[in-house]
């Protein structure tokens, strides 16, 4: 009897993106699987298999029409799952690794797609046949470019910054058209769920992601359990993908949200006092400038955020209780400036507006800072801003850290 084929399970997690959702489908049905290579076993040889590949589709309760259009456009094709709510991408990714798991289909693989991004003809083959060559590996990535401009990457996985308590992707921002291609593969801590392939061995022994993040540091958390595990995640440079990235143009705070309260949540579970306190020192500086700035709603879901990774709460939140999810207008500090001296304003590009005053203004210049976050603030009140923030900051920071047990 010849061995079946490596079979591969397609999952894309939609919500409220039709356009896009119906672009990535069409790069997924036009994958070009390829015969992969003979495997040797024990003192057998395999004989070359080619990749079965089925897409599983999740709608998490769109309202624009995009699972009506998936069943219209495709119908059997593709196996569509309609979430009567919104499950984010944590819980929409397990519900279609769960039905791909439960079928009769066997699959060796699962990839893992947002509806935002497009990919080569041989983007999944690629990583298949990566996967089949390196059995340590749980996870693998593909190499990231940004929609909007595609020879420059987006990301190409990311490694995990203790000391500082973040994430550093690597090589964002690159542009291979300016310095080459990128063609090693590389081991690394994370890639993103957005364009990712995972052995089902590992989730059948690590578990699958989980949900309560909802959505953000879902598949971090899920790549770093996978790491505890003994397993290694790697990037894989030859399985290219376009993604949207639609997060840069944010139209409301629910992702200031997620994003600060499930950082607290995986620091405080798999950090040390180290990671706490570099990261209570952000979130004061984010708070102290919340307030320089006027942004009461940033300030707001902020504080609800940290109080809520404190204390492990997860999942959804509807921000029914009076919170306003509204981005904030901040403070004009330049409406201080006459008309006729708006032309000697010298502006100096910070790392952070107040973390980073340390020069008066010069006669006959005024300094402004600005810095990466869009903060604009006058070189003198910067100054006594930061004064007040360096007074402050050690006790903010040591009474949140004994509060969440780290003395």
């Amino acid at each position: 009897m010849s061995p079946r084929g490596k079979r591969v399970a397609a999952v894309i997690c939609n919500w409220n993106k039709k356009d896009y959702l119906l672009g990535c489908l069409e790069s997924v049905i036009g994958q070009t699987l390829r015969a992969h290579p003979p495997a040797q076993s024990g003192n057998f040889i395999k004989s070359d298999v080619l990749t079965e590949l089925d897409v599983f589709v999740v709608d998490n309760a769109s309202t624009d029409g995009s699972a009506e259009s998936v069943a219209n456009t495709y119908g059997d094709s593709v196996t569509l799952i309609r979430n009567a709510v919104n499950r984010g991408g944590a819980g929409g990714f397990n519900d279609g690794i769960r039905e791909a798991l439960r079928s009769n289909r066997d699959y060796d693989y699962l990839v893992l797609l947002d509806n935002d991004v497009q990919l080569d003809s041989r983007a999944i083959d690629e990583l298949v046949n990566f996967m089949e060559s390196t059995h340590n590996a749980a996870m693998a990535g593909s190499k990231i470019y940004s929609m909007s401009n595609p020879g420059t990457l987006q990301e190409f996985g990311a490694g995990l910054d203790w000391e500082h308590a973040t994430i550093a992707p690597h090589k964002k921002g690159y542009s291979e058209t300016v310095h080459g291609a990128l063609v090693a593969n590389i081991e690394t801590d994370y890639v993103p769920a957005c364009a990712s392939i995972v052995r089902r061995s590992a989730i059948e022994k690590c578990g699958a992601m989980e949900e309560s993040y909802f959505i953000y540091w879902d598949d971090i958390e899920w790549a770093w359990r996978m790491r505890r595990f003994g397993y290694s995640i790697f990037v894989v440079a030859s399985s290219l993908v376009w993604h949207h990235m639609g997060t840069s143009n944010k139209k409301n705070l629910a992702p200031t949200y997620y994003f600060w309260r499930n950082r607290v949540r995986f620091f405080k579970k798999y950090g040390g006092r180290t990671s706490m306190y570099a990261l209570f020192l952000d979130a004061y500086t984010a708070l102290f400038t919340c307030g320089v700035f006027e942004k009461t709603n940033t300030s707001a879901i902020l504080s609800q955020a940290l109080a809520d990774g404190l204390n492990d709460v997860g999942g959804r939140r509807d921000f029914e209780d009076g919170m306003v999810l509204n981005l904030d207008t901040p403070k004009n500090f330049l409406a201080i400036y006459a008309e006729e001296d708006l032309p000697k304003l010298n502006y100096v590009n910070v790392g952070h507006v107040i973390l980073d005053a340390s020069t008066l203004d010069v006669p006959g210049r005024l300094d402004v800072y600005t810095d990466r976050y869009g903060n604009v603030l006058p070189a003198l009140q910067a100054i006594a801003f930061k004064a007040d923030f360096d007074k402050h900051r050690e006790e903010y920071i040591n009474v949140t850290l004994n509060k969440c047990g780290f003395k």
